[in-house]
């Protein structure tokens, strides 16, 4: 798969001129559910967001894809949460499914590096027909699961 987030297309007749064309943004991944791990979870600051200045998680998953030769490749993925403490945020369903407590006044947010996990990719479109990953769903994974279970 192409990890190049902007393809930059110059033609050898635009090279000495100033014109640059972007292709729109590809996803990277498949729609579908991937074994994945967090492998870091950052805090940012008063982001600008729909609902005003909020407080930000930005959760990377390590995503596990078989390739065509039928070996697995892992590529990263990052995922922005507004962080909040309502437990029917996506913060809040992420936070208990991957530590399996209920959000309180605080969080130690490096509870939720290392977990191991199943992520469902969903696509989402812009204006300029850009396509972005977004994980949909995280489910824990647990070495109990059969049949089925996620």
């Amino acid at each position: 798969m192409n990890n190049i987030e902007n393809q930059i297309i110059i033609s050898t007749e635009q090279q000495s001129g100033t014109v640059v064309t972007f292709e729109p943004k590809k996803a990277r991944f498949n729609p579908i559910r991937y074994y994945a791990i967090s492998s870091d979870a950052i805090v940012e600051w008063n982001v600008p967001t729909p609902y005003g200045l909020r407080h930000c998680l930005v959760l990377t998953y390590d995503i596990h894809q078989s390739n065509q030769s039928g070996t697995t490749e892992i590529n990263k993925l990052k995922q922005r949460y507004i962080l909040s403490n309502y437990p029917k945020s996506k913060f809040g369903e992420l936070y208990k499914e991957l530590t399996g407590k209920t959000l309180g006044n605080s969080v130690d947010v490096s509870e939720l590096v290392g977990k191991e996990c199943f992520v469902k990719i969903a696509h989402n479109t812009n204006e300029a027909g850009d396509i972005f990953d977004n994980v949909e769903e995280v489910i824990r994974y647990k070495t109990d699961l059969t049949h089925g279970q996620f």
